[in-house]
């Protein structure tokens, strides 16, 4: 069995280092870069495995080169009904910007005509889920049984208060999702840090709530005004 850690630079995700780090087992920490993070945060995780003297974080990145090249192939070549396609003003000012920029966050946007919201939360699948299962996940998955540790609580929303702390993964049986913090408080993550004497992410002591995906919608609540 591989143990994997989804790794956010985050309090919980922290806090599921550590515990992990007290079972003794041997695991592979993974941080998806969506090119949309506080360098705050960067640090911290980069930096992570000599505070702890914990495994060193293994940092992925999405890649949308390829899907952005079919995209302007296809806006280039529409041949749709005319009240469906693009006029030859808006392909021109289109094909202008629609270049990879190599930054996750960006290149997704740019894909969807849009930024991510309360509603369409399209950025944390795309560039965290999808990218650790693409480039960790299926390469592991085939010869070994994966434990894929979450860092989430069920006290963080009503959708992870129904969350269960193991079942099997929905695209792959050999993968378990398994969420060891989910019965925790809040007072039990600063806890395990405060043992190891490992200070959580500094961006907490600056007044932000969430530290995943600067900024993220749900990042300021709270959030003291600098």
């Amino acid at each position: 069995m591989k143990h994997v850690l989804s790794i956010s630079g985050g309090k919980d995700s922290t806090a599921m280092y550590l515990y992990a780090l007290e079972r003794g087992i041997e695991f592979l920490p993974i941080f998806a870069d969506t090119g949309n993070e506080h360098e705050i945060t960067y640090d911290y995780v980069k930096t992570l495995h000599e505070k702890t003297g914990g495994p060193e974080v293994k940092i992925v990145k999405a890649d949308f080169s390829s899907r952005i090249l079919k995209r302007r192939m296809f806006i280039s070549r529409d041949q749709r009904k005319k009240k469906l396609r693009y006029s030859n003003k808006m392909k021109k000012r289109i094909l202008e910007n629609l270049y990879p920029s190599g930054n996750p966050f960006l290149d997704l946007c740019m894909l969807k005509g849009r930024f991510p919201s309360t509603r369409a939360r399209f950025c944390s699948q795309e560039l965290k889920g999808l990218t650790i299962y693409s480039e960790v996940f299926e390469s592991l998955a085939d010869n070994n049984i994966i434990l894929s540790w979450q860092g989430v609580r069920a006290d963080e929303s009503r959708e992870r208060a129904n969350y269960r702390v193991s079942e099997i993964d929905k695209k792959n049986n050999n993968i378990i999702n398994y969420r060891p913090l989910l019965k925790w408080d809040v007072q039990r993550v600063f806890q395990i840090h405060k043992k190891h004497e490992i200070r959580p992410n500094p961006l907490y002591q600056k007044g932000f709530s969430r530290v995943g995906c600067f900024p993220n919608t749900r990042s300021f609540v709270g959030c003291k005004k600098s």
